[in-house]
């Protein structure tokens, strides 16, 4: 049903049981894990975290609509297709639990069958209540991962509340990015995104304002990479012409003194007349006294 009504997610089409195995017949989908691209590629870049999430929780708002909880949403089970990079969601719990079924027959066995992967498990899917909101800290999980490239075990946490202290493993990831992340991996379901919108809403918000960021310094070439002309082009500088032009003008309004003669040394023009006839008027006043004594 969920694999012929979406596209991310593969359409199974046979299944039964064999000498107490149980086999699947479903679509093969070309691509690589999340699992193998971190591994290969090593931490990805938050733009491409924020793309992954806001596709992902498409399928989840799906699934969740038919009363489907995956119980199993980890980097091994999402798989970028080759055809059109999307993330393609596999391997559901469900399944997982109708195979322990099939093979258990004791009516009791399913209430005791718990599904998921140590790390990217919350409390209460691990004590058997998964909600939907178990899928939503699954996914947060696997976000952490690509930006961190450690698994959530190689992750401390703190002692009081148990939550992973991964921010320092991923320096550049934005705080508004971070703080959505982690309400997606909050232990207490309450605090936790209740639905996939929720958390589309929030990423919404922020794709908005980091996405240029993103594509703009990626666009950029470092500055000390680029030839003068090219960083005078980037950077908007004034034409060279400009610059000349308003420095000549400045110059032109300042009175030129000799080389010897300092700044302070410059006195105005208006004090230089009044000490010239100070200095006359002391000179005749001198010639005066000694034309009296001679006579």
């Amino acid at each position: 049903m969920l694999g012929n009504a979406h596209q991310q997610i593969p359409s199974l089409y046979a299944y039964f049981s064999e000498d107490e195995q149980f086999y699947l017949v479903q679509e093969y989908i070309e691509g690589s894990t999340v699992a193998q691209v971190v591994q290969t590629q090593g931490m990805q870049r938050e733009q491409t975290v924020l793309e992954m999430l806001t596709r992902l929780l498409d399928v989840l708002a799906f699934i969740h609509s038919k009363g489907i909880v995956h119980r199993d949403i980890k980097p091994e089970n999402i798989i970028l297709r080759s055809q059109d990079n999307k993330p393609v969601l596999i391997d559901f719990g469900a399944v997982k639990e109708t195979m322990n079924t099939v093979i258990d027959s004791a009516a009791y066995s399913t209430r005791s069958i718990v599904v998921g992967t140590p790390g990217y498990m919350p409390v209460e899917q691990l004590s058997g209540r998964p909600v939907y909101a178990s899928d939503i800290y699954s996914l947060g999980m696997t976000a952490i991962y690509m930006l961190t490239g450690k698994i959530p075990q190689a992750i401390e946490s703190y002692l009081a509340s148990g939550e992973l202290m991964w921010h320092k493993y991923a320096p550049t990831v934005s705080s508004e990015f971070a703080a959505v992340l982690d309400r997606s991996i909050t232990t207490n379901t309450v605090e936790r995104f209740s639905s996939a919108q929720t958390m589309q809403a929030a990423l919404a918000n922020l794709s908005i304002a980091t996405a240029p960021t993103e594509v703009s310094f990626a666009s950029k070439p470092p500055m000390d990479t680029l030839p003068k002309t090219d960083y005078i082009h980037q950077t908007q500088h004034p034409p060279a012409v400009a610059a000349v032009s308003s420095t000549a003008t400045t110059e032109s309004a300042t009175p030129s003194y000799p080389n010897n003669i300092s700044q302070t040394d410059r006195k105005p023009a208006s004090l230089a007349i009044p000490a010239v006839i100070t200095a006359c008027i002391i000179g005749v006043s001198i010639l005066a006294g000694a034309f009296a004594i001679v006579s």
